[in-house]
């Protein structure tokens, strides 16, 4: 497998060396490593979705919903909680087409 360094994810993403070494001590990239004191990052990892924006907090609260919705074991629990998932899709969509935004990757 090829890596990559902080720089050259940086220069790809379009974002700050200190913004992917956030990401990798977060453990948001996937195959990242650290050998001594280094970050390799896999040359096909894709950027993380910032965590500062509404969609990425709407998107969070999707994938919550849903994985609460996996775990339940109680169907009137499960109703309420796929009402509320599909509040948060809705949510979603609509933000999307305000700010005309592209569907993020969901990790």
């Amino acid at each position: 497998m090829d890596y990559m360094t902080l720089k050259e994810a940086s220069e790809k993403w379009g974002v700050s060396v200190r913004q992917i070494n956030y990401y990798c001590v977060g453990g948001r990239i996937p195959g990242a490593v650290k050998m001594a004191g280094v970050w390799l990052i896999p040359q096909n990892a894709e950027k993380p979705v910032d965590g500062r924006t509404k969609i990425a907090i709407v998107t969070s609260l999707i994938v919550i919903v849903f994985r609460q919705v996996i775990i339940s074991k109680n169907s009137i629990y499960q109703e309420s909680i796929l009402q509320i998932l599909l509040v948060a899709i809705v949510t979603l969509v609509a933000v999307l087409f305000i700010f005309k935004k592209k569907v993020p990757e969901l990790y």
